[in-house]
């Protein structure tokens, strides 16, 4: 990413100058944000997704042009929306934390992308209290049904994702009756199996999102910052999926992931983490969790940090010995030169 480029358009459009509040318009970058906060703030998954969902929104709802200071142009391949003004909005707003950006550009379909804490107050402390409501209430409606599809295709929005359990049956291929878990244990079985992949695939891909994070860290409470952000997007995915995971015992997978713990265990106070969540009303969530943290600190991060003493030791020592072997060999070329010049004299 052009470091530069991201400078110039996040003052831009962040710190121009101009309060939101004051402007007669909103800036561009709402509009995202906005979808993101629609039907109680429900993740979407995928850069098209999310695409496709923009410029429906901004191509059906024609009186949005009034609220706003522009939209986005129209990409010129229809089929796959892929705008490069959404893309740089969308890095500004993870970069700024209005967003959380789950997963890897390498992989953009893949991507999930949900709305922060952040981005919540700021939606509505500046925006709801702009927008008409039936305004809001479209977008909100257009993403319920947008995201209760199957298809991308936005021209055809009109097959339901399965919702219970007989749906999701049904959509792997088994038909018939309600079904009976106990005696149906093929289906059992694979319903179980894939429920498990997923769960890895969402601890792989977060705890690599949690070692770059706190990367950045050199305090216990920026890395409960961190977890806390971490653990809300959690719970705000397994409410909305609707899949009955155990979030405790994904984050737990999470922490113990061994980026994670390699990272954890090089900030310098990292083992008062419990007691930093213990102690303040904003880690109300995470405090229900501190067994989970007490744990991890206890069995995964302290002995962590033996090891990188103990290794620092004997860096250390092994720093030493080369030094005095360096000197003992000037020390012998020395008096080898000064025999060599006695001899010579003589």
């Amino acid at each position: 990413m052009d470091t530069k480029r991201v400078y110039n358009a996040t003052h831009c459009i962040f710190s121009s100058g101009v309060p939101l509040v004051a402007r007669s318009r909103l800036p561009r970058y709402v509009l995202p944000l906005l979808i993101l906060y629609a039907d109680n703030a429900r993740p979407i998954s995928g850069r098209t997704r999310l695409s496709n969902l923009v410029f429906l929104i901004q191509n059906t709802i024609t009186e949005l042009s009034n609220y706003f200071e522009e939209l986005y142009s129209v990409p010129s391949n229809s089929s796959k929306p892929y705008s490069s003004e959404l893309h740089n909005d969308l890095e500004i707003l993870d970069l700024r934390e209005y967003i959380h950006v789950a997963g890897s550009y390498v992989d953009p379909e893949n991507i999930m992308y949900s709305i922060t804490s952040r981005g919540i107050r700021f939606v509505e402390s500046n925006v709801l209290t702009v927008l008409p409501r039936d305004v809001i209430k479209q977008i909100d409606e257009m993403k319920r049904r947008y995201l209760g599809t199957k298809s991308l295709d936005m021209a055809s929005p009109t097959i339901d994702y399965p919702r219970t359990l007989e749906q999701l049956l049904e959509a792997m291929g088994h038909s018939g009756p309600i079904f009976d878990l106990s005696k149906e244990t093929k289906v059992a079985d694979e319903i179980r199996r894939y429920l498990v992949s997923r769960t890895r695939d969402i601890a792989r891909i977060h705890a690599q999102i949690l070692a770059r994070d706190l990367k950045s860290c050199r305090s216990a409470y920026c890395v409960a910052m961190k977890i806390d952000s971490l653990y809300t997007v959690l719970s705000d995915m397994n409410r909305d999926i609707e899949l009955g995971i155990d979030t405790k015992r994904l984050l737990e997978q999470i922490l113990r992931d061994p980026s994670v713990v390699k990272v954890a265990s090089g900030i310098p106070d990292i083992t008062q983490l419990p007691q930093v969540i213990e102690g303040r009303v904003q880690f109300k969530l995470l405090q229900a969790v501190n067994d989970i943290i007490n744990s991890w600190i206890e069995q995964d991060v302290k002995p962590a940090m033996s090891r990188r003493e103990r290794e620092a030791k004997k860096e250390i020592s092994k720093h030493k010995k080369r030094k005095a072997i360096e000197i003992a060999l000037i020390i012998s070329l020395l008096t080898l030169l000064m025999i060599i010049i006695f001899l010579s004299i003589m």
